[in-house]
């Protein structure tokens, strides 16, 4: 995987972290209105979100025939949008329960640093098998890196938001 590529998802991990540290205990846990999802069920849903990409990265792979970044741009197109209301898949729904802020940090830094150390090791440009999106289909490991790192953008800015309307 590219220098670029490991620290484009460092940066993005790292911000996303940090915004989800000024949260206290009891924000952590609120709705802060209508229709949002809590500070815990973003770090939920994101946690699960990437979870299991180690080992897609690891899995069944081959060579692609495409640019190892083809699909690059339309992911950042689909995460980068702000304006559009994107519906998580079910599988990636976070929990309706409360959820402990320190091990979710934890879990999410040590799921973090496996990715990272994970992806420094892999040639980019191969096509993950195991796991396909419902409409972009297989993605190469760079591409797949690409997708998280646009996806964490996204749900940091949601925190953003969330916090700014707890503090009005």
């Amino acid at each position: 995987m590219t220098p670029q590529s490991i620290n484009a998802y460092k940066t993005a991990t790292h911000n996303f972290l940090k915004q989800l540290e000024v949260f206290n205990e009891q924000q952590f846990n609120t709705v802060p209105f209508e229709g949002s999802w809590t500070p815990a069920q973003v770090a939920d849903h994101m946690y699960k979100s990437q979870v299991g990409l180690p080992q897609v990265l690891t899995g069944n792979t081959e060579a692609a025939h495409r640019k190892p970044d083809a699909n690059n741009e339309v992911i950042g197109n689909i995460f980068l949008d702000f304006n559009t209301k994107l519906k998580s898949p079910d599988f990636i729904l976070p929990s309706l329960q409360p959820l402990d802020k320190a091990e979710m940090l934890s879990n999410y830094y040590s799921k973090a640093d496996e990715i990272e150390n994970t992806a420094q090791e892999l040639d980019g440009a191969e096509v993950c098998l195991d796991f396909a999106l419902p409409v972009m289909g297989t993605l190469t490991r760079t591409e797949w890196l690409h997708f998280v790192t646009c996806h964490t953008i996204r749900h940091t800015r949601q925190l953003e938001n969330i916090h700014q309307q707890m503090s009005l």
